[in-house]
C-alpha cells in the first residue's frame, strides 16, 4: 500500500462522531491504547464523492475561505473514507468541503482515516459529521433522514436515538419535504427560517407562494406568518364549491381539500371517456409513522 501513515489523537473529532467510529489501521487493527489512530496520505483522484454525502449545496464564499486556510495551514482534520468496491478506490464519508478545496488547490494527496464501514453506519457518520459542523441546511438534513428511513428501514424512534435528535423534530423536518420547490429553495438559501416554513406546510402551492412573498415583502415574523397561514385555512373551510366549476377546477379544489385534511401533498390524476371519469389519487408520505398519521386522518369522522 502506497499511502503514508501517521498518527493523530482521537479528540480531534467531535465527541459524538468519535463515539461512532471504531478505528482500524491498514492491517485491520484497532486504535492504539493511548487513543491514537492511523491517518494515511491517499491519492485524491482515488476518492469517490456522493455515495454517502448528504450535502448538495455549497457556499462558495465559505469554500473560498476554507481554500485560503488550507493553502496556508494544510488540512488539519483528515477526511474519513471507506474502501470502495472499485479496485484501489475510496468512498468519501466525511470531509467533502475539504476534498473540494484540496482538489481546486491542485493537491495530489490528502490525509484520510480509512474506515471499514458501509451502508447505514457510513451514512450515519456522514450525517452526524455534517450536523455537528452545522454544514447542512434543513432540506439536506431532512433528505438524509428520509434516506436512512427508506433505505435502511429505521423507525423515527431508532433514528432519533442514533442521531441524537428529538423524534418530533425529525418528523417536523420530514414534513418540510412536502413544501413546494420554490419554498424549499428559499429555505435552502436561508431566505426564510424553518419556523416560517413549517407554517406553509398544508397550504396549496399558490397559497404557499403568496405567503412566501408576504414573508419577504412585509418582513413577517413567525407569529405573523402563522396567523396568515391560519387565515388561508379558514377561508378554505368557508369556501363552497361552485356548481359551474370546470372539471379541472373541481379536481384542483378536491386536491386542496385533501391537502388541508391530510397535511401532505395530494395529486389526483384523471382522464375522461364520454361521461365517465377515472383516475387515481396519489398521497405523499415520508415514513411509516407519516403513513399511519395520514390513515388516522382519513379515518376521522
Amino acid at each position: 500500500m502506497e499511502e503514508k501513515e501517521r498518527h493523530i489523537k482521537k479528540n480531534v473529532l467531535g465527541r459524538g462522531l468519535g463515539a461512532l467510529l471504531t478505528d482500524f489501521n491498514q492491517n485491520g487493527e484497532q486504535a492504539d491504547s493511548d487513543g491514537k489512530f492511523s491517518v494515511f496520505e491517499i491519492d485524491i483522484d482515488k476518492i469517490n464523492t456522493g455515495v454517502y454525502q448528504p450535502r448538495q449545496y455549497f457556499d462558495e464564499d465559505k469554500l473560498a475561505e476554507l481554500k485560503n486556510s488550507i493553502k496556508e495551514n494544510g488540512i488539519i482534520q483528515p477526511l474519513i473514507v471507506s474502501k470502495s468496491k472499485s479496485e484501489g478506490g475510496y468512498d468519501l464519508i466525511a470531509g467533502e468541503r475539504r476534498y473540494r478545496a484540496a482538489k481546486e488547490l491542485g493537491f495530489k494527496k490528502v490525509p484520510a482515516i480509512i474506515k471499514d464501514v458501509a451502508g447505514v453506519l457510513a451514512l450515519e457518520i456522514a450525517l452526524i459529521e455534517n450536523i455537528q459542523r452545522q454544514d447542512l441546511n434543513v432540506i439536506e438534513e431532512a433528505n438524509c433522514y428520509l434516506r436512512l428511513i427508506e433505505e435502511y428501514k429505521l423507525t423515527h424512534e431508532e433514528l432519533s436515538v442514533r442521531v441524537g435528535k428529538d423524534r418530533a423534530t425529525i418528523t417536523n423536518m420530514l414534513r418540510l419535504l412536502s413544501l413546494p420547490e420554490e419554498v424549499k429553495k428559499e429555505l435552502i438559501y436561508g431566505k426564510i427560517t424553518p419556523s416560517h416554513a413549517r407554517n406553509l406546510v398544508g397550504l396549496s402551492d399558490d397559497e404557499a407562494g403568496m405567503l412566501l412573498n408576504a414573508i419577504s415583502g412585509e418582513q413577517l415574523n413567525v407569529r405573523e406568518t402563522e396567523r396568515k397561514a391560519r387565515e388561508f385555512k379558514l377561508k378554505k373551510q368557508k369556501r363552497k364549491p361552485k356548481k359551474d366549476l370546470s372539471l379541472s377546477s373541481q379536481i384542483k379544489s378536491y386536491e386542496d381539500e385533501l391537502l388541508e385534511k391530510l397535511q401532505t401533498k395530494v395529486k389526483i390524476n384523471y382522464k375522461t371517456k364520454g361521461t365517465e371519469l377515472k383516475g387515481r389519487i396519489e398521497i405523499e408520505f415520508y415514513s411509516g409513522e407519516e403513513l399511519e398519521r395520514i390513515i388516522e386522518s382519513i379515518n376521522k369522522k
